[in-house]
């Protein structure tokens, strides 16, 4: 199943645009009423309203072009990292006796990096004594342990091969560093995936959007023309930063509910229904 966001897809094909049309009131879990007139974020019913309105105003400048580029996430969409991840935590934490945690507690704390995910799984965070040297170990333990169970998912590299042979440009971005990035895509997805963007001076991590403009950049296609596609609520707000269309993957890192609840333009279940979305014979999204 394929569920799509019509009006969504309007509003992100706007030419440079960064607004997002927040999720619907009467969606479960979104917004739940805290007061009369305003939802629990603050917003009132008629700031809904208005967004909106905006999406059936907003109709100069929507792209008019084919998906001619695909832009991935990479743990937990492309790759499934989450056991050596859970393993390199697992060590780190005992090491020092903390409690382990479960292969799902470390699902919910992966996706804003190594530092965010040592501080979600430690009982005092980022106050927890010798913290930065709690974190270099895990990073050390990870690096040399990172490929012992982790691979693509199934399907993925099917999926990549007949992208390519559309002639569909690809490009994966990750908060991991961007050697680690660029050597991950080499192992595992060398003459598929064009080119890899991380963490380095001058790209801030995800969810800002440098990453993902900067493989724009380097595949030389325009936001109208590419897609995004991502596990997580930090992939969803990284690509309506960026100003660009977004897939949600149900395989990843995130239960399919809290995917619903951010309502992408495309949720997919499995990687062929992505391989739909892009070679989709509408001419304009």
């Amino acid at each position: 199943m394929v569920i799509t966001g019509q009006t969504r897809n309007l509003l992100v094909g706007f030419a440079g645009s960064r607004v997002r049309i927040p999720p619907s009131p009467l969606k479960r879990g979104c917004c739940k009423i805290e007061e009369p007139g305003k939802y629990r974020d603050g917003r009132s019913f008629c700031s809904y309203f208005a967004a909106a309105l905006f999406v059936f105003t907003a109709k100069e400048g929507i792209g008019k072009m084919g998906c001619r580029a695909v832009i991935f996430d990479m743990d937990g969409t492309l790759l499934n990292t989450l056991e050596d991840i859970a393993g390199g935590v697992n060590h780190t934490l005992k090491k020092y006796g903390y409690p382990e945690k479960t292969l799902d507690e470390v699902r919910m704390a992966v996706g804003n990096g190594a530092g965010r995910l040592m501080k979600n799984v430690l009982p005092q965070g980022e106050e927890t004594p010798g913290f930065d040297k709690i974190l270099k170990d895990y990073e050390a333990y990870y690096q040399e342990h990172c490929q012992v169970k982790t691979g693509a998912y199934p399907g993925i590299l099917p999926l990549l091969e007949q992208l390519r042979g559309k002639g569909i440009q690809m490009a994966i971005v990750s908060n991991k560093g961007d050697g680690a990035v660029k050597e991950l895509n080499r192992r595992y997805f060398a003459g598929l995936i064009d080119t890899a963007v991380g963490e380095r001076p001058g790209i801030r991590r995800k969810p800002e959007p440098d990453s993902v403009l900067e493989a724009l950049h380097l595949l030389g296609v325009s936001r109208q023309e590419a897609l995004y596609v991502g596990d997580s609520e930090v992939d969803y707000h990284t690509a309506r930063r960026a100003g660009i269309r977004c897939a949600l993957v149900t395989w990843g890192f995130r239960r399919k509910a809290d995917l619903e609840c951010l309502l992408p333009d495309y949720l997919t279940e499995n990687p062929m229904e992505l391989l739909e979305i892009v070679v989709s014979d509408e001419k304009s999204w």
